[in-house]
């Protein structure tokens, strides 16, 4: 039997959460579909693959007690456990998100959630990343509360610590020095990296619909990535390390490049 991921799903808090379903949609295919009870899109990939959700800022967050403005725009993962009650009693601020879900603020200032529902989002589709003010301190707090595992990546000019389960066989993200990340407008938080094909097109691609790159194209000792902020000003990713180890994986995208598969 294979493991249950550790991120479930991730939580998209917009600004403009129509922008961001207009955006996705093109960027990658993603479909939305209103949910009434609570407002927001329910987002899935062209194979009907769950993404999670996107919602605005208006309903009860997790308030200011951080070093985080609580209402700016950002994306939560929400990470599976057992029992969310440890993560819950060391967060400065918790609040619910839906049915056995719960969005709450590390000690950082960084949004997360978690839940104890079956996963929705399979592997090898994205990963997480955390910049963060104290690389270490997160490590202790994330590997206690939801139990992953790092490891600190040599040769790389960053602060960084690659993030894998708890067997340390799944890759899942990793967590930086925020001051690493993009200097000028960094703040605590995750971003997500989705997988490409491509990275170097797909930047362009996201470009021509609206995005802003934050840090080109670029060659990391585990993969080629860029960094971008979405026309409502949200960090994302793009990551071809998936595809280096999991060509039978589908990408997100649902409208291949020419000459690209």
């Amino acid at each position: 039997m294979t493991a249950a991921p550790t991120i479930s799903w991730l939580t998209l808090l917009s600004a403009d959460p129509e922008l961001s379903v207009t955006f996705y949609r093109a960027m990658f295919g993603w479909r939305a579909v209103p949910v009434i009870a609570r407002g927001g899109y329910d987002i899935t990939a062209g194979d009907k693959t769950s993404i999670g959700y996107f919602t605005g800022l208006e309903g009860e967050m997790p308030d200011d007690s951080g070093p985080v403005p609580a209402r700016d725009g950002g994306w939560v993962p929400f990470f599976l456990v057992t029992d969310p009650a440890p993560a819950l009693a060391a967060a400065p601020a918790a609040v619910p998100a839906g049915k056995d879900a719960w969005l709450a603020i590390d000690n950082s200032g960084a949004r997360f959630g978690v839940t104890t529902l079956p996963a929705r989002l399979p592997r090898a589709r994205l990963q997480v990343e955390l910049a963060t003010t104290n690389v270490n301190r997160a490590a202790a707090f994330y590997g206690a509360l939801i139990h992953v595992t790092f490891e600190r990546v040599e040769d790389d000019d960053m602060d960084f610590l690659a993030m894998s389960d708890a067997d340390g066989t799944e890759p899942l993200g990793g967590i930086i020095d925020v001051g690493d990340l993009h200097r000028s407008q960094a703040r605590p938080q995750w971003v997500p990296y989705f997988s490409a094909v491509d990275v170097d097109a797909e930047a362009v691609r996201a470009l021509e619909l609206g995005a802003l790159m934050r840090i080109p194209p670029a060659d990391s000792p585990l993969d080629r990535y860029a960094l971008l902020a979405d026309p409502t000003g949200v960090l994302f990713g793009l990551s071809n390390a998936e595809f280096a180890t999991r060509l039978d994986q589908r990408r997100f995208t649902e409208h291949p490049l020419p000459g690209r598969p």
